[in-house]
């Protein structure tokens, strides 16, 4: 079982390579972190589109982590009945302001969601969890790590208020293939129907894709998998780690999460043969 292997990615290695000078990088203005609000509501309405053919609860009560400006939690109250909250880094920190003060049944919270263990204090489960952090600290040479420790503490603040059924949308990054499959695999053992997606209008050239999630089942011997990988991040050797350099699964897990990848070696390919 080798993801290298797959020739799609080796296809998509190679354009990456040729053309790596065309990736933009770059999301700072003025030395602060900027999101691009057009392109968060380009792929907020993908990301939507994919819920509402799954999720069919009347009434849904959810989290966006890492969610200011708010455009993900503006598209959720467009297209269902919903109660949520939203939580991110504080502006003084480096973090996004908020853009949600239209939004009564919304509440805010600016925290550090690595400061501590950070757990949320809300009445009730969640129907919905959504995640989609990145770190701002885009110039530090850990930049990969800490955004790994971003993706896997906001991934267990949602799986630890998620209710039984519920359903997660996170973003994930194939930079470490192994990475990729383990955790695709992991997730897909919590959830009765799971699938990824990639955006090809935006970030077609990133390395970021989304985990969806539908129908949760606590399964604490993953959760506690998950964990392990989150404290394995705190070793700046992690990538000798055996969940970045193996696989974890057997081959028919193996062969269901490479054909799953496909349709994201494709986004990019797609993207960069236009340099050709």
């Amino acid at each position: 079982m080798n993801p290298k292997k797959n020739k799609l990615w080796i296809e998509m290695k190679n354009l990456v390579r040729k053309h790596y000078q065309k990736i933009n990088f770059e999301r700072l203005s003025d030395e602060k972190f900027v999101e691009n609000n057009d392109e968060l509501l380009i792929i907020g309405e993908e990301i939507i589109s994919i819920l509402k053919k799954n999720i069919k609860q009347t009434k849904i009560f959810f989290a966006d982590i890492c969610g200011a400006p708010g455009n993900y939690s503006k598209l959720v109250f467009q297209h269902f009945k919903a109660n949520g909250i939203g939580i991110s880094l504080p502006p003084e920190k480096g973090g996004v302001e908020f853009e949600m003060e239209k939004y009564t049944k919304y509440k805010i919270f600016y925290r550090d969601i690595l400061e501590k263990e950070y757990d949320l204090d809300i009445p009730k489960k969640l129907n919905l969890g959504i995640a989609s952090c990145v770190s701002y600290e885009i110039k530090n040479s850990n930049a990969y790590q800490l955004n790994l420790k971003l993706i896997l503490t906001s991934l267990l603040i949602l799986l630890n208020n998620l209710e039984k059924n519920g359903s997660l949308v996170i973003n994930l990054t194939i930079k470490n293939i192994n990475f990729a499959f383990n955790i695709v695999y992991i997730l897909s053992k919590l959830f009765k129907k799971t699938s990824i997606w990639k955006s090809s209008k935006v970030w077609p050239d990133k390395n970021t894709f989304y985990f969806f999630g539908f129908n949760f089942e606590n399964n604490q011997k993953y959760i506690n998998k998950i964990k392990e990988l989150l404290l394995i991040l705190d070793n700046n050797n992690f990538m000798k780690n055996i969940y970045f350099r193996r696989l974890i699964m057997n081959n028919s897990n193996f062969k269901i999460i490479d054909n799953m990848m496909n349709k994201l070696y494709k986004v990019k390919i797609d993207y960069f043969k236009k340099y050709n």
